[in-house]
């Protein structure tokens, strides 16, 4: 029905654009968290479903946060190839101050850093992740998604995502991907040898 008075035009105008800076950008509070090494804005981090949420300095706690950069939203499920990926960890002190993780020395207790991370599929049954005990260079890290046999293990989801944790609290995520699907791999074509050429 078409609007006649333009006073009601005006209110569904404000309402559009209303709506529209409700959005907030990347990196902003309320927003996406961004890809690198600071994925919000100071005094936010990358919580939960990838939103940048306001910090807590005041708990007296150290926190964590870490942004998947994972490049595909459809992954062939032959259970073989890899799917390569990136993602950044920072370590958030008390004070909100943020610095890129560190995961110290492989085998130097005295170097413990902020300790191992551990990269996994959810759910479980979706692959593997290799290596999944990362090492990190300035916070920055690349990892591979193998993913299951979608045809032959009938277990294989539909859909995963891949978590980052710390190795003193596995089950408790720092960072997600986004969700990805995993589907049907494409049939491969049989190799029928070289083609005749008709005698010529």
């Amino acid at each position: 029905m078409p609007v006649r008075s333009p006073l009601a035009a005006l209110a569904m105008l404000a309402l559009l654009l209303g709506c529209a800076e409700d959005e907030a950008a990347p990196g902003e509070p309320g927003g996406p968290c961004r890809v690198g090494a600071e994925p919000c804005v100071v005094g936010y981090g990358c919580g939960a479903g990838g939103v940048c949420t306001a910090l807590e300095p005041d708990m007296g706690v150290t926190g964590y946060a870490a942004v998947v950069d994972f490049p595909e939203e459809r992954v062939p499920g032959d259970g073989q190839t890899p799917v390569e990926f990136l993602f950044t960890i920072e370590t958030i002190a008390p004070d909100g101050e943020r610095r890129p993780y560190d995961t110290g020395e492989p085998g130097d207790p005295d170097d413990a850093g902020d300790g191992a991370v551990f990269l996994t599929p959810i759910p479980p049954e979706a692959g593997r992740v290799v290596p999944a005990r990362p090492v990190l260079i300035d916070g920055l890290g690349v990892a591979e998604f193998v993913p299951c046999a979608r045809g032959d293990d009938p277990q294989c989801p539909e859909a995963a995502l891949i978590r980052v944790g710390r190795d003193e609290a596995p089950l408790e995520s720092i960072g997600d991907s986004a969700r990805f699907l995993i589907v049907q791999p494409a049939p491969i074509e049989p190799d029928m040898g070289p083609v005749p050429d008709g005698g010529m």
